[in-house]
């Protein structure tokens, strides 16, 4: 069993504040091209790196179902209850029984998204992959290595061919898929990065490569299977960036922050787009500065705030509500 590395957790910690960042910033600007052509796919690499083979299945369901399923159905249930409450409080709509249906609907994501959450979908994404991925990688056979590839392969050309989100945000399964295997393959490469000779050289060619990449590719973003102007250079310039940013935290070791951010970083994802979409330009609204949000600098200096207010809530959530984040150890698979 390979151990967990703490850049791992760093990492994520990265990806997690640029995810902030990305949802204040103005859509199609250049900072929010560069953050969502690889921020939302460092995840799902990230997950394929830390994913655990489980043979026997009945583990495989009650991890699935701890960690993911529950998660996923509270936090839209909250999502629900948020967008009632907002709607029909805040902004003062009229309730209409055919909206409250659909609402309803989209906790499960029959619709193919969220109610106001929408950084839910990569839970939703996440757990269909996982089910996925079990047989491919628990049940032994002569062509195992080749059954891999060629789903490998597989989920990479009806990428390119998919471009819509469909029930249970279908859509997003294959690019998704692609990006958590090839950090599944790659996961003890990865977890051996603290060792041997200095990469500093790799890290800088593999930004070089993503800035080439992100402007020749334009704007991309996986949530809306946008790939940008060349659908294999979407891959390009997401994997160089994920993985020098895998360096970055390798050589950043110890950063007990952003390690926490990481560690918590499901809590952080399914929590701050409330912040980032709702609260935050309401209260600006409300002062007369809503075009005072169109800066980069105070984007920057809002995200770090967001970061701090994350601590406590996340601190509250771990010792009071952990079953949000899959933190508990009940087996709802076990016989009484």
């Amino acid at each position: 069993m390979i151990e967990r590395k703490e850049y791992i957790d760093i990492s994520k910690g990265i990806g997690i504040f640029f995810i902030i960042l990305v949802h204040l910033t103005v859509y199609k600007s250049v900072l929010s091209q560069i953050l969502l052509s690889f921020c939302v796919a460092i995840f799902f690499f990230l997950s394929g790196v830390l994913y655990k083979e489980r043979k026997n299945f009945k583990d495989f369901l009650c991890n699935l179902f701890n960690k993911l399923l529950v998660p996923l159905l509270i936090w839209g249930c909250l999502d629900f209850v948020f967008t009632i409450f907002w709607k029909y409080f805040i902004i003062g709509s009229q309730l209409n029984i055919l909206e409250f249906f659909k609402m309803f609907l989209k906790i499960f994501f029959i619709t193919g998204s969220a109610n106001s959450n929408g950084p839910l979908w990569y839970l939703c994404t996440l757990f269909q992959i996982e089910i996925i991925f079990y047989p491919l990688i628990s049940y032994k056979c002569k062509y195992k290595k080749f059954c891999q590839f060629f789903l490998l392969v597989f989920m990479f050309f009806i990428g390119y061919f998919i471009h819509f989100k469909g029930l249970f945000r279908l859509g997003q399964i294959p690019v998704s898929f692609v990006f958590f295997q090839l950090g599944f393959l790659f996961k003890e490469k990865i977890m051996n990065l603290d060792r041997g000779v200095e990469k500093k050289y790799l890290f800088f060619l593999l930004v070089i490569i993503f800035v080439i990449g992100c402007w020749i590719n334009g704007f991309s973003e996986l949530s809306t299977l946008n790939y940008g102007r060349n659908y294999f250079l979407y891959y390009t310039t997401a994997l160089s960036m994920i993985l020098a940013i895998i360096l970055l935290s390798v050589k950043i070791q110890k950063n007990r922050i952003l390690s926490f951010f990481g560690k918590n970083s499901l809590i952080i994802m399914c929590s701050h787009f409330y912040l980032t979409q709702y609260i935050i330009p309401e209260i600006f609204k409300k002062l007369n500065l809503s075009s005072a949000l169109n800066n980069i600098f105070l984007e920057f200096i809002i995200a770090l705030c967001i970061s701090l207010v994350m601590i406590p809530i996340i601190t509250i959530i771990n010792k009071y509500f952990s079953i949000l984040c899959g933190k508990y150890e009940i087996n709802f698979f076990e016989k009484e």
